[in-house]
């Protein structure tokens, strides 16, 4: 069998390009994190997240709401792709030709959503976290309240926010001007990273 004469066959064409979609997909996704630091996967989490979706059957079935939303992608069109090039694979090999690709896709489809709930079930087993979480990066703007004693500039005190989607964070803070001093229940908001852990606010 001649494999460029098969993944290009009208029957099989179809999931060998989502295949194809996928390596893209991959291969941007790679040189966007080389070059730019953040990817699809994390423009996906911003634009579309996934705790937003209604909460109905075959949402919670899917498990979409536990899943990084970039990661059910590549699991529907990878399940897609594979299984129905793997469809064709073993008709070919039973009866000699190529099945309906109406019956190659039913059953893709098929695949493709088992793919779906089985990553899911990956990410709820291993507690991973979803791509809803924040960037500290994105803690910019944010108040957090304070929870030391003090806090002034070259001085940090630890403090806390609550994000969007109900996650607490702890971090450190201090002054962004030299003169201000943070006491414990002082609402900040941060406005600068300084480190890894350290962040710069101001009064809210």
């Amino acid at each position: 069998m001649d494999p460029v004469a098969f993944l290009t066959d009208p029957l099989v064409a179809p999931f060998a390009g989502a295949l194809v979609v996928m390596l893209g997909f991959f291969v941007v996704e790679l040189l966007l994190t080389l070059l730019a630091g953040s990817g699809l996967a994390h423009v996906l989490g911003s634009l579309a997240e996934s705790h937003w979706l209604p909460d109905v059957s075959p949402v919670n079935w899917l498990l979409l709401k536990e899943t990084p939303l970039m990661m059910v992608l590549m699991a529907a069109i990878g399940g897609f792709g594979l299984s129905g090039v793997g469809y064709q694979l073993i008709a070919t090999s039973a009866t000699g030709h190529l099945a309906p690709v109406l019956d190659a896709s039913i059953f893709a489809t098929i695949c493709a959503l088992f793919s779906i709930r089985g990553l899911g079930m990956v990410f709820r087993k291993l507690k991973l976290v979803s791509t809803t979480a924040l960037e500290p990066q994105e803690f910019l703007g944010n108040v957090a309240t304070v929870t030391s004693l003090e806090a002034r500039r070259g001085y940090a005190a630890s403090a806390k926010f609550t994000d969007r989607y109900g996650y607490v964070h702890l971090l450190m803070v201090e002054p962004s001007s030299g003169d201000e001093v943070f006491v414990e229940g002082d609402r900040v908001v941060l406005c600068e990273r300084a480190s890894a852990s350290l962040f710069r606010a101001r009064k809210a």
